[in-house]
């Protein structure tokens, strides 16, 4: 967590890392937080219970859990932390994206094993989404296909954050990469479909590379990672 030194209520975004819900750990968003705070924001990056074959208490939606009530917890502590509470946004790129799509959409707390801070909102005020999946049914032969996490999912509709989309959705900056073999290009085209279908706010933000910005020149990642700040500064 990087708290700015001061007596205002600060702006808040939240990084969620990616790792195909398996893998992953908040460590690799350190740079940008500091980068990001500099930028005038709070900066929280977190971690999320991981995927583990044969352990059903790591499948989805258990993830979802998690930062859900990551976000009620800041909101409890808004006052302890200077952050304030409706100016809190969330950045993700991969499973972190996805996930960040749903604290997007999704309106309503779900039921967690702790059911801890249910009386917060666990909703953000803006999204950015680098190269995550919103569709996972379109890509149960690929990807899903060979992750454990989904194993007790049979209807990946509802583990597809696209479906809960609606006029309330917060606005959001999706970046992904023409050449991703791994999150199809056409889940961002899906996306801003979709947006735009309900008159969301969205900005999507293309790059000639691959997953995880593959293949592009340093200038053009650190240009990528303005643009998506200046998104999220502009909407929070």
């Amino acid at each position: 967590i990087y708290i700015l030194n001061n007596n205002f209520a600060n702006p808040t975004v939240v990084f969620i890392h990616g790792g195909g819900w398996e893998t992953g750990d908040k460590s690799a968003y350190e740079g940008r937080a500091k980068r990001y705070a500099l930028a005038g924001f709070n900066v929280v990056a977190l971690n999320y219970t991981l995927g583990k074959n044969g352990d059903k208490s790591t499948y989805w939606n258990i993830q979802l859990q998690d930062v859900q009530m990551a976000i009620r917890w800041l909101r409890m502590n808004a006052s302890v932390f200077r952050i304030d509470p409706k100016r809190i946004a969330v950045a993700g790129d991969s499973a972190g994206g996805h996930l960040a799509l749903f604290l997007g959409s999704l309106k309503h707390n779900i039921p967690n094993i702790y059911n801890k801070y249910m009386t917060y909102d666990s909703s953000v005020c803006a999204v950015l989404n680098m190269f995550g999946p919103c569709d996972l049914v379109d890509m149960k032969d690929t990807l899903i296909s060979t992750l454990s996490v989904f194993d007790d999912t049979p209807d990946l509709s509802k583990a597809s954050p696209i479906n809960y989309i609606t006029y309330s959705s917060a606005p959001t900056c999706t970046i992904h990469g023409l050449k991703d073999t791994v999150v199809p290009y056409s889940q961002a085209l899906k996306l801003r479909e979709k947006f735009g279908k309900y008159g969301v706010k969205h900005k999507l933000i293309s790059y000639d590379g691959g997953h995880e910005l593959a293949n592009i020149s340093p200038l053009t990642e650190r240009w990528i990672e303005l643009q998506g700040l200046y998104f999220l500064y502009n909407n929070v």
